[in-house]
C-alpha cells in the first residue's frame, strides 16, 4: 500500500455503497447490511462527565437541521445520485459535529428504508481479504449507506475498499 496522505486530523470516511434496481433479486445470503451496521449510538452512563455530555453517540445535544442544512444538501444530492458505488471523504476538526451529521443522516435514511449506519472498526482493523461480511455489504440488494468514523486510524481501509470495488465489478446485474 501507498504512504498515508491523512496526518494528524480527525476524519469520517464515507462510502455510499451498493446501489441494487428493485427489479434486482437478492443473493440469499444469510447475513444482511442491516445487521453488520452499527447504529452509532450509545446509552448515556450515569453520572456522565461534561466532555462525554457532547459525544455524538450520546445525542445529548438536540439536533437542529438549519445549522446543517448544507451539509444535508450535499448528502441528499450524493445519496440521490444513480452511481453503483461512491465513496466521500469528510473532513473537519475535532468536535465540529462530523459523527454527529453522519449519526442523524443514516437514521433519515433507515427511515427510507435504506440499510444505513456506522461500519464496525473490526472490519477494518483486519485483513478482511475474502471476508464474507465485506461481501454482504456490496453484494445486498437494498441501498447501503455506511460510514467509517477515525477512517484514518484504520489500518485495512484501503483493502476493504479495493475489495468492495473488485467484488462489485464482478456483478453484471449492477449498473456502472
Amino acid at each position: 500500500s501507498g504512504p498515508r496522505v491523512i496526518e494528524r486530523k480527525t476524519l469520517i470516511g464515507l462510502i455510499k455503497a451498493w446501489f441494487l434496481p428493485p427489479n434486482v433479486q437478492g443473493s440469499g445470503i444469510r447475513k444482511t447490511a442491516a445487521a453488520l451496521l452499527q447504529t452509532g449510538l450509545e446509552p448515556l452512563p450515569e453520572n456522565p462527565s461534561p466532555a462525554r455530555l457532547l459525544l455524538a453517540k450520546h445525542e445529548v445535544v438536540a439536533w437542529d437541521d438549519e445549522l446543517r442544512c448544507h451539509e444535508l444538501d450535499v448528502l441528499e444530492h450524493w445519496t440521490d445520485a444513480s452511481r453503483s458505488l461512491s465513496v466521500r471523504l469528510f473532513t473537519g476538526p475535532g468536535g465540529s459535529g462530523k459523527t454527529r451529521l453522519f449519526v442523524e443522516w443514516c437514521k433519515r435514511l433507515r427511515d427510507k428504508d435504506w440499510d444505513a449506519g456506522l461500519l464496525p472498526k473490526e472490519l477494518l482493523d483486519r485483513d478482511c481479504t475474502g471476508a464474507a461480511d465485506v461481501e454482504t455489504l456490496v453484494t445486498n440488494d437494498r441501498p447501503t449507506f455506511l460510514f467509517i468514523d477515525y477512517a484514518e486510524s484504520r489500518g485495512y481501509l484501503e483493502q476493504f475498499l479495493t475489495q468492495a470495488c473488485a467484488l462489485r465489478a464482478g456483478r453484471k446485474d449492477l449498473p456502472p
